[in-house]
Order: C-alpha cells, then sequence, then structure tokens
C-alpha cells in the first residue's frame, strides 16, 4: 500500500519516494522544490481543504489531489 502526502499528519515530517502523476503534474510539483529524496513536514492537513507543506525555509499550498499523487516514506 502506498502511503501518499494527503494521508500524512500535521506536524509530521516525510520523504518523497515519487510522484504519481503524469508529465504536467510532475514538472510542475518539481519545480515548486517537490521531487524524489525532499525532505519536507505538513504543516496543515485538515478536512478537505488544502494541505500546506514546509520544504526547507518556503511553505507550499497544495491541493488536496496534487498532494494524493506524491509517494513518501
Amino acid at each position: 500500500m502506498k502511503k501518499t502526502l494527503n494521508t500524512i499528519n500535521a506536524g509530521s515530517h516525510a520523504s518523497v519516494v515519487t510522484i504519481d502523476a503524469g508529465r504536467c503534474a510532475t514538472t510542475r510539483l518539481e519545480s515548486l522544490g517537490v521531487y524524489p529524496g525532499t525532505e519536507l513536514s505538513v504543516v496543515v492537513n485538515e478536512g478537505r481543504g488544502p494541505l500546506i507543506i514546509s520544504i526547507g525555509d518556503g511553505r507550499l499550498i497544495l491541493e488536496r489531489g496534487i498532494a494524493s499523487k506524491v509517494v513518501v516514506h
């Protein structure tokens, strides 16, 4: 069973294993700094709204559908 970014609780850390999406979504995520090997933490993951993640000194808001394409460890 794959563990995806949208299943990670707020306050938890994860490492990106792969992005299971099409070329456009993968390229977009990679341009934002989300690519295999990236260490990140989940800041907000509540209900049905977007996720807020932290990578280094920056924060990103990701739609839940896109977050479900990011496989983490």
